[in-house]
């Protein structure tokens, strides 16, 4: 069974971003030296994205070679890009191996995490009473799924807090009793 490693970020308030550090290493299949540095990034998370990226500067810093070019799409028109290969250590020590990562222009952060990491594992996003909470799993371990919570959340509201229709029964029979006590008086 694989370990499963996770981590866990929250805000005092909404967050726009999902921010977190993370190292990048050159992988072992393009730079196979031993005693590899590790730049230190910010990293955001957008699940809008399909692939990650990586800055030039971090490329370089690495000695990055490219091994492929590829168009990117942005708001300015298409450009070609450099690809490379990369290891992404995550927080909690979750070692992301030979992720091909796009080199583009980015001015607030080193690293995106696209969907290519995100779909490695399990991502939640909560907003509850205002705070931003955001966590990360991997390998995927469950099923989440809002709706079908939400369903149970309701039917066990109807069966009332201690459960069961057993009690909701009990309590039915109760309140019947105490009004038939109060019409005999």
């Amino acid at each position: 069974m694989p370990e499963i490693k996770s981590f866990t970020f929250s805000s005092e308030g909404t967050m726009r971003e999902l921010p977190c550090d993370v190292s990048v290493l050159a992988a072992d299949v393009t730079n196979p030296e031993e005693g590899k540095k590790a730049v230190k990034a910010r990293g955001i998370w957008d699940t809008g994205a399909s692939g990650s990226a990586i800055t030039a500067e971090i490329a370089n810093a690495l000695g990055l070679k490219p091994v492929s070019m590829v168009d990117v799409h942005t708001a300015g028109g298409v450009k070609p890009s450099n690809v490379y290969i990369v290891d992404l250590l995550l927080p909690n020590d979750i070692m992301i191996t030979n992720v091909e990562v796009t080199e583009a222009d980015m001015t607030t952060q080193g690293v995106l995490i696209g969907m290519d990491v995100i779909t490695l594992g399990d991502f939640a996003l909560t907003n509850l009473g205002g705070k931003t909470r955001f966590t990360f799993s991997i390998p995927s371990t469950r099923v989440i799924d809002f709706v079908q919570e939400g369903q149970e959340f309701k039917r066990r509201a109807a069966m009332g807090q201690h459960g069961g229709q057993k009690n909701k029964a009990k309590r039915k029979t109760e309140k019947q009793n105490k009004k038939a006590g109060r019409k005999k008086r």
